[in-house]
């Protein structure tokens, strides 16, 4: 009988957002009759790391302390002998600065790289794009990206052969992410009040996220007397001057923190519109679980959120930063439920048509055999 294929999976932290939330999912989907898998961090801590030991999937990275550089170094090292030592058939590098340093030490190794890009690069600098460009052309076997426009982005930019390039879109688990049949009962476990519209935004609570433009929106159809309630879910840096807006704003009792959950399959059900505000994105999870719970969504069309939610049929588009355009939008919705309600039927359609986890999961253990199996994984993989 053939042993499991070894996958080192490469991250920078194992808390917090979306793209890690997805590593951790799919690396414990993983087919164990084919896969091993193990993580490496560059710092190797946070909330994502106990389920990961539960799972009986070994996570390390370098010792705490010392400057941000160094620690790098140190994580660098650690790949290098980790594939020199053959007890590792394949690299994910997948997200951000491992995939610039990752793809060159594995191959140091003797070990194939597929590195993932999920978002517009917007974390690249001069320097490091350079590194990117000269890592992709030379050392990587495969580019993992989850939009069309990040693919795009990748060959105006020049960033990555086309050739080595496979979109394959985010997925979640159907079952788990489902419309609720009534969104009261949702809304009143929640402690909300049950008969009143809610909107809800989920994320990471930082400026590119545009959570700002969401409260002064929500503020303006407070002036105007529109009934609805509204929830931020999430936590992050800016939380103290989003919470000092909601107060300045008048908004305290109709506008509340979550902070961060484990259980948003609870959360979207309840909502009538989910919102995204974000400056940047590549294609973000939180509008495909909207997507599948059927919820209405008003969203701003950065990077791949067109290819999830289409102005007028699951949702309403408006420009990031317009936060007249962004209360027109929920306005619109708040005042017509049929309207909420069909596009809330479609996203739910299209997602048990073109979202569900297994594809995901499928469409990049068939990219692991390919590489696997003494080549490139074939021409670009399309959705």
């Amino acid at each position: 009988m053939t042993r499991p294929h070894r996958i080192l999976f490469l991250a920078g932290r194992l808390q917090g957002g979306g793209s890690e939330h997805v590593l951790l999912q799919h690396v414990l989907a993983l087919d164990r009759q084919r896969f091993v898998p193990e993580v490496l961090a560059i710092d190797p801590h946070g909330e994502n790391v106990q389920r990961y030991l539960a799972a009986g999937v070994s996570v390390t990275g370098p010792p705490s302390g010392g400057h941000g550089y160094l620690r790098v170094l140190r994580f660098r090292r650690m790949l290098a002998a980790r594939c020199a030592s053959g007890a590792v058939d394949l690299v994910h590098a997948w997200i951000e600065l491992t995939t610039v340093i990752g793809p060159q030490a594995a191959r140091a190794g003797g070990v194939p790289a597929v590195a993932s890009q999920r978002n517009l690069g917007y974390w690249l600098g001069p320097l490091k794009r350079r590194l990117y460009r000269w890592s992709n052309a030379r050392y990587l076997e495969a580019m993992v990206v989850n939009s069309d426009a990040i693919r795009r982005r990748l060959l105006e930019e020049r960033l990555c052969p086309e050739e080595r390039i496979h979109v394959v879109r985010n997925g979640v688990d159907l079952e788990r992410f489902r419309p609720a049949p009534d969104r009261r009962p949702a809304r009143a476990a929640l402690g909300l009040t049950p008969d009143l519209p809610l909107i809800g935004i989920v994320g990471t609570l930082k400026a590119l996220k545009g959570q700002r433009d969401f409260i002064q929106a929500l503020a303006e159809l407070a002036r105007e007397e529109v009934a609805f309630q509204g929830v931020l879910v999430g936590d992050g840096p800016d939380r103290q001057t989003l919470e000092a807006q909601v107060r300045e704003t008048g908004l305290k009792g109709r506008v509340r923190f979550l902070g961060r959950r484990s259980d948003l399959e609870a959360l979207y059900p309840a909502m009538d519109i989910a919102v995204l505000c974000s400056r940047t994105e590549g294609l973000p999870n939180v509008c495909v679980e909207a997507l599948a719970c059927g919820c209405a969504q008003v969203v701003t069309p950065v990077g791949g959120v067109p290819e999830v939610v289409r102005h007028g049929i699951e949702g309403l588009h408006y420009a990031p930063g317009d936060t007249r355009a962004l209360a027109g939008a929920l306005r619109t919705l708040l005042l017509d439920g049929e309207m909420r309600e069909q596009m809330g039927r479609a996203g739910r359609e299209r997602a048990l048509r073109e979202f569900g986890w297994e594809t995901m999961q499928r469409r990049l253990e068939e990219i692991y055999e390919a590489v696997l199996s003494g080549g490139r994984a074939g021409r670009q993989t399309r959705p």
